[in-house]
């Protein structure tokens, strides 16, 4: 029985398999044109379907540098249809699912790239900018309302 992988970077749905198929990967974020699903952030979830996979299915992740496989790492094992990753640095990592006793699915590209530091900045930047201008209009604002209140 061949199950299917999905990475669900921020929720994407992947229908089911012909009976006896591979299961399908999904991954949040979803994949892009390029083929990956890319995380500007570190996290992603990775969902998988197999079509009349029972509640009792047991179903492998592996993931790995190398696109071939050449040295897999059992990341779950267990009968969940998902899951999730986080802290993630940057790079590139390739991953693969099957039910126990079948065969795996296609494999799922995942790519991590941060923002820049100069894209950060924009945004701490920003933030501070609403920040100050919210407290200076609450400050100004009780100020200017203590004044109405004391030539009344």
């Amino acid at each position: 029985m061949m199950v299917s992988l999905a990475v669900t970077a921020i929720f994407l749905g992947v229908g089911a398999l012909p009976e006896g198929g591979a299961p399908t990967l999904t991954s949040n974020p979803p994949v892009a044109d390029g083929g990956a699903a890319v995380s500007e952030n570190g996290y992603f979830q990775i969902s998988w379907t197999l079509a009349d996979a029972g509640d009792d299915t047991v179903f492998v992740l592996e993931e790995s540098s190398s696109a071939d496989f050449a040295n897999p790492i059992e990341v779950y094992h267990g009968v969940d249809r998902s899951t999730t990753f986080s802290g993630r640095q940057d790079g590139v990592s390739f991953f693969r699912v099957k039910s126990e006793g079948g065969s795996w699915g296609e494999p799922l590209k995942v790519v991590v790239q941060h923002h820049s530091l100069g894209e950060a900045l924009i945004y701490l930047a920003a933030g501070a900018a609403v920040f100050l201008s919210t407290a200076a209009l609450v400050i100004f604002g009780h100020i200017q309302h203590r004044r109405e209140g004391l030539h009344q």
